[in-house]
């Protein structure tokens, strides 16, 4: 009996196995804080500097006086207005080329703004009469 005693593993201590971490790898390393409290960006792309007084780029217009276009940007609609409708009320301007609702990919419900494609500028800038005007309820901007 005195020789299964001695045949036995011996035990390990707790200590004994330092390197043993509890829930990571031992590969890892911990992460390390930044001395500075700002983050610094993971883009690669080189930093371009920033000037304080950028001007506004002159083919951008301003959202009061934007530049004159043949596409018109109709906000605010309805969930339930549809392109033939939209259709219907620019088409007194002028002939209109497309018109495309902007829908929500996931619920196939409308985001309430749209896009009105006509063929001349001169019927566009026309058309802005609409903007303040209700549709199926809902007061539209056109720009």
């Amino acid at each position: 009996m005195a020789d299964s005693q001695t045949d036995a593993a011996p035990m390990k201590s707790p200590t004994a196995d330092s390197k043993e971490t509890k829930g990571r790898s031992p590969s890892r390393s911990p992460r390390r804080r930044s001395p500075s409290p700002r983050r610094r960006s993971r883009s690669r792309s080189p930093r371009r500097p920033r000037s304080p007084r950028r001007s506004p780029r002159p083919d951008r217009g301003e959202r009061d006086r934007p530049t004159e276009s043949k596409v018109l940007g109709v906000f605010g609609l309805s969930l339930y207005t549809d392109e033939r409708t939209l259709r219907g009320i620019f088409e007194k301007y002028g002939r209109v080329e497309k018109v495309q609702i902007v829908y929500d990919r996931q619920t196939g419900r409308s985001r309430g703004f749209g896009f009105v494609y006509m063929e001349d500028v001169n019927d566009a800038r026309d058309a802005r009469v609409e903007s303040g005007k209700e549709i199926d309820g809902r007061r539209v901007r056109v720009d």
